[in-house]
């Protein structure tokens, strides 16, 4: 599958509009009250942010660690595959996730969360991405080490608030995506 930047610019923007939508739909369904309170609250900024920063950083420090290692070459050359015809920009890098951190954690942990847990949550969201390929060892190993991840977003949202796993899956995507773009940029120039 080829991936233009217009087609990722709509699929972020749908991912930032519509999940928070849906997330508020099924609050609504479901009645979950919290959901508006979560993403509007103002309490604990600066703890949201400190540990939202903390984990970020370091599971995407893991999560580069492993996609480095020999074993992970096939599903390294699949990932940079999707984006080998796009000269992403910094821009891109932020935008793409901003719009996956906010719309996704929202819908994840907001809406679906609170309904099924944590780990059925998190691993609902990883097979929602595709990670889990059964043909593909690699990738679903590494799908493996990312629900792992989700749920700790999960763990975030419960123990310091949704902010805070929403800046961890931000940043998760900031460093994943900005390695992306720094190794295609480098095979170009190679």
């Amino acid at each position: 599958m080829n991936l233009t930047r217009s087609t990722l610019y709509i699929l972020c923007t749908i991912t930032l509009i519509v999940f928070p939508l849906v997330a508020l739909l099924i609050g609504w369904i479901f009645n979950i009250p919290e959901i508006i309170p979560q993403v509007t609250q103002e309490t604990q900024w600066l703890e949201q942010i400190v540990y939202g920063t903390f984990y970020g950083v370091v599971s995407a420090a893991i999560g580069l660690y492993l996609v480095q290692a020999e074993y992970f070459k096939f599903f390294k050359g699949m990932i940079n595959g999707l984006f080998k015809d796009i000269q992403l920009r910094w821009v891109d890098v932020f935008y793409f996730s901003f719009c996956a951190g906010f719309g996704e954690e929202i819908l994840f942990r907001a809406g679906i969360q609170p309904l099924i847990g944590i780990w059925p949550a998190a691993i609902l969201f990883i097979l929602v991405h595709g990670y889990i390929r059964f043909k593909n060892m690699p990738s679903t190993i590494y799908g493996i080490f990312l629900i792992v991840i989700s749920a700790g977003f999960g763990y975030l949202m419960i123990y310091v608030g949704l902010w805070s796993a929403i800046i961890a899956h931000m940043l998760y995507d900031v460093f994943m995506l900005s390695h992306i773009k720094l190794r295609i940029n480098y095979t170009r120039l190679s």
